[in-house]
Formats: structure tokens, sequence, C-alpha cells
């Protein structure tokens, strides 16, 4: 559990660093960054850092891109050795307080845990942040919280902990995890020391994937599919993400003939997709959550296969070696052309956004094959 297991984060590593060199860590941190790209991580691991009563100077050699942001005095890491990193590395602290929104589940109230895990709610703050905030440490140096989507925070949640985080005590450090800075409240984001992660060089996830024995045409796909987000293209490889792409990439193609035939087909495949994630998911996310993360894998291979098609149209090749699916994407960009492609990504575009904003998935479905058919029929209309 290193810290500079967390790589291509300089600006994080160097500004936690920093604070930890000249011993004025904040009480209060936001990490943000696209999912998957190592905040959890990181703020576990610095934790470590806080919790460990003896921290160490870096090993050599250090990688040359680990604080490329800037100088940060003398890089220290936990120890590795003494009973509070011992506990870390089991998962056992009782310091270290993992705090997200399934945690109603665990509440000692029934109709807390009843309720749907759609927002961070009040009585999971309550219970499992401030209360325990109040408390000496069990080990005796401090208390580190890791806050998981404190960008879904309810307005009551975030009432509640913005007294917390204005006047902390001493011995606390909480740490809250967004998707970005916009999407969370003003006033808990006016308290807390941003520290912003970025997402990961494709060379980079392709090789995490590699590294963890999958397969290299499946490793290449999915490096491409992720968006620089490791954790995504590793929670995606659990699904037969090859056959999944070929039924994917078989429903676009539809869609520029029937696009009512190819939507029934796809929202069936999300409601397929989304009972497995919500079987699966280690923190029990709910049933809608679990259909948009399968609504945001699906739509992800869509732009995938279209993004293939437009090269292809415009006459650049694939990034990929020829195969089955490159087919697939040769007769798509073939059937579109270049400006028909323009127009399928933007009609793609405009389901992404959809998804956001919680369109029922139905009509987003409906308006993406739509949208494609008429990319096909008119390619060279003007953006609606």
């Amino acid at each position: 559990m290193h810290l500079l297991e967390v790589e291509h984060q300089p600006v994080a590593h160097q500004r936690l660093q920093r604070a930890l060199a000249f011993d004025r860590s904040a009480h209060a941190y936001l990490f943000t960054g696209p999912e998957g790209v190592g905040k959890q991580m990181l703020a576990a691991r610095f934790a470590r850092v806080l919790l460990c009563p003896n921290p160490v100077p870096f090993p050599a050699p250090t990688p040359a891109d680990a604080f490329d942001a800037g100088p940060v005095g003398e890089a220290r890491d936990a120890c590795g050795r003494c009973t509070d990193c011992t506990l870390m590395e089991a998962g056992s602290h009782p310091d270290f307080h993992l705090v997200y929104r399934a945690l109603n589940r665990f509440h000692p109230d029934a109709d807390v845990q009843k309720r749907k895990a759609v927002a961070l709610s009040i009585g999971v703050i309550r219970h499992f942040l401030i209360d325990p905030v109040g408390r000496r440490p069990a080990r005796g140096r401090c208390k580190v919280f890791v806050v998981c989507d404190a960008d879904r925070l309810s307005d009551d949640a975030e009432n509640a902990l913005l007294k917390t985080l204005e006047e902390p005590p001493p011995d606390c450090y909480i740490i809250l995890l967004a998707h970005s800075r916009e999407q969370v409240f003003p006033t808990i984001l006016s308290r807390c020391q941003v520290v912003p992660f970025r997402a990961l060089p494709p060379a980079y996830v392709r090789e995490f994937l590699t590294r963890r024995d999958l397969p290299e045409r499946e490793a290449e796909y999915l490096a491409a599919l992720s968006g620089g987000q490791p954790g995504f293209a590793l929670w995606a490889a659990q699904f037969n993400i090859l056959e999944l792409r070929g039924k994917v990439e078989a429903f676009v193609l539809q869609s520029l003939l029937e696009p009512m035939v190819a939507s029934k087909g796809l929202r069936e495949l999300v409601r397929s997709l989304g009972k497995t994630v919500s079987g699966q998911e280690s923190h029990a996310t709910s049933e809608a959550d679990a259909t948009r993360t399968a609504c945001r894998l699906v739509l992800a291979m869509i732009a995938h296969v279209l993004r293939a098609g437009l090269r292809a149209a415009c006459g650049i090749g694939f990034d990929e070696g020829p195969g089955r699916a490159d087919d697939r994407a040769a007769r798509c960009g073939e059937r579109l052309g270049p400006r028909g492609s323009a127009r399928a990504l933007h009609a793609l575009g405009r389901a992404e956004a959809g998804l956001e904003i919680n369109v029922n998935h139905a009509l987003m479905f409906d308006g993406l094959t739509i949208g494609l058919y008429r990319s096909a029929a008119n390619p060279s209309a003007a953006f609606a």
C-alpha cells in the first residue's frame, strides 16, 4: 500500500507531500477527477501515512513524473511495519472510516435501512461520520474519514457536514471524493483543499490490464474504451467484453435501418447488464445506479464504434488490427460517411447528456437510435 502505487497523478502527489513535509496537512480535502483514476486508492494510502506514527522517506528510485508539479521537500510514506500499518493493510484499522451511500443498510434505524441509497443521506453522514468525529481515536493518533460520492450529498447531509468541516477536531481528517468540483456544494468546496486528479494515458491503462493477465486484444479495447480510467476498464473486464462489443456494434448497424428494433435490443441489453452490476457491486449499489452504470458502459461502446467508423470514413484507418469488429466499424463509416458520422456522434452526445440528468432510459435509447437512423438517411443535414 505505498503512495506511489497511484501513478501519473503528479499534482495530487505534490500537494499531499508538501503538506506532509511541513506537517501542515489540511483537516478537509476534496479529491476531484474522473472515476477510476486512483482517488480512493490514494486517499487510503494518504490516510495510512497520517495514521502511521513513524513515516519514512520514499525509497529510491522515485518515478520521474511522480512530483513533476513542483518541489515538495522530503517525500514521505508510511513505514509499513508498525501496528497501524498492519491494521490498514488488513482493512481493519479502527480509526479509518470509509463512508458511502449504501452504508444505510448498516444503520441501526430500520427506516433508514429501507431507503434507496440514491443520495448520500443525512442518516449515513450523522451515524458514520459526525457521531464518531467527536470520539477520541481508538489508537490515540488521529481519525481519517474518506467520503465517497461527495457530489451526491443530500441537502440535509450537506448542512450537517458543514459544521464539522468548519470546526473539525484537531485529531480528525476528512477526505471527500467527487467527480468534479462543479458538482460539489460551494459551501463544502470553500472549506476544503482541492486535490485534482486526471485521466491516465491509454498506454498505461493497457499495461495495467495486461499485468492482470487480460488477453492483449481485450486489454487494447478496454484501454481505448476507458477514457484513461483504469478502474472503469478493470470493472468492465468482469464481463465477456468482446462478446458484448459484438452485440453493441450489431445494434449500432441495425439502428441505421431499424431504429426502434435496435433501441429495444439496447434496452434489453442494459437491463441484463444492470442486474449483473447490481449483484456484483461491493457497495451494494441501488438498482437505478446499476442501470445507469450499465448505460454508461453501453454508450461508451457505441462511442467507440462511431469514432472508429468516422476514422474509416475519413480514410484514417483503425487503432487495432483487422477483425470482425473492425469490419462492422468500416461498414458503419461507409453507411454514414464523414458528415453522417459526425451527426451520429452529436446524437450520442445528446444521449450522454440525457443520462446525466436522469432522462428515461427508454426515451434516451429511442432518441439515440432515431438520431443514428437520420444521420444515415440525411448525412449532410445541419445539426439539430
